[in-house]
């Protein structure tokens, strides 16, 4: 599963995205859990 499809299924089980950042070669997106917990997916 690529990063795109993991955000896709994370957002339809209630997940936000917040926002896309990278350093050097590695990308990850910021997202938020219903609660409002924060966590990165690459």
């Amino acid at each position: 599963m690529d990063k795109e499809e993991a955000r896709t299924a994370l957002e339809q089980r209630g997940a936000t995205f917040l926002y896309e950042a990278s350093q050097g070669p590695q990308s990850w997106y910021t997202m938020a859990d219903p609660e409002g917990n924060e966590f990165c997916i690459n």
